[in-house]
């Protein structure tokens, strides 16, 4: 199982270039692929998107790719040099004190130049693979990593979420009671003790009650989509957050009949705490792949 969230940097070189590489995944319903390249190396975008695509199913994924040449690998461009040093002058001329240094001059724009680049060397698409694939290495054990805690947390939320399951079904037994007590109060507050209660038309709508409350479907089906979920716990397939997603939405509608039907307050109280695990549950497969 891995999380859908995590960061990854790592640098590569080529030449006299020094590429660096940053990589960062957040939740996403869908892949997306955003790729953000210098404009000498736009036309090798599509190739990194299909690295990504080729390791990682869900989530938006930012890939920052920087160039940075070497300084031993820089020359100086002596045109911008020349019209420094004359604007300095000039300035120098009008009053204005203050001299120009090398230091000064290296961080102006346009005096070191950078080695032309080649988008369709061979040589540069092969590191740029290298480093693309050594960074998503890295994000991907990320993900691993936190999705293995992930993974534990949803196993254990899963468990109480079973529990109260078993503790709605237990219940229900009393759900006949309930309604008889409530059938023979209204009857009692009607009639004032004039009117005979007729135990087989009692009888009736006792049973029409129960029936109408009747929650053994959705139990079944609760315990049975709690059950899957548990199996794809132990899955590491790469659409495991897709199915535990449906799961979730499978699990709060049938905990909402539940509610639906519930008769009396314990019932209730049951049915909102086990909707409110599901809502949690439902909150951290949002960050499954």
């Amino acid at each position: 199982m891995q999380s859908m969230t995590g960061f990854a940097h790592t640098s590569t070189s080529w030449r006299n270039l020094e590429i660096s590489i940053d990589v960062k995944a957040v939740n996403g319903r869908y892949l997306d692929p955003v790729v953000r390249l210098p404009r000498e190396l736009m036309s090798i975008e599509a190739d990194i998107r299909k690295q990504i695509q080729g390791r990682i199913s869900r989530g938006r994924v930012e890939v920052h790719i920087n160039l940075n040449a070497a300084s031993a690998g820089q020359e100086v461009n002596q045109t911008a040099v020349d019209n420094y040093r004359k604007i300095a002058e000039n300035l120098q001329q009008m009053g204005i004190e203050g001299a120009l240094d090398v230091s000064t001059l290296l961080q102006l724009p346009g005096v070191l130049s950078s080695p032309q680049i080649d988008p369709e060397s061979e040589e540069l698409a092969a590191a740029l693979s290298r480093g693309i694939t050594e960074a998503l290495d890295y994000l991907i054990a990320a993900r691993r990593l936190e999705g293995a805690t992930i993974r534990q947390d949803l196993s254990q939320r899963v468990g109480r979420l079973g529990t109260l399951v078993a503790q709605i079904r237990l219940a229900t037994g009393d759900v006949k009671n309930y309604y008889a007590e409530k059938l023979r109060q209204r009857l009692a507050e009607i009639s004032t003790g004039t009117v005979n209660v007729d135990e087989n038309r009692l009888a009736q709508e006792l049973i029409y009650y129960v029936e109408r409350s009747d929650i053994s479907e959705e139990m079944s089906r609760l315990e049975t989509h709690l059950g899957r979920f548990a199996e794809h716990l132990k899955s590491d397939s790469d659409d495991v957050g897709k199915n535990l997603d449906f799961l979730c939405q499978e699990l709060n509608r049938e905990i909402t009949t539940t509610l639906s039907k519930s008769p009396s307050a314990g019932l209730s109280h049951l049915g909102v705490e086990a909707k409110a695990e599901i809502e949690r549950i439902r909150e951290q497969v949002q960050n499954v792949q």
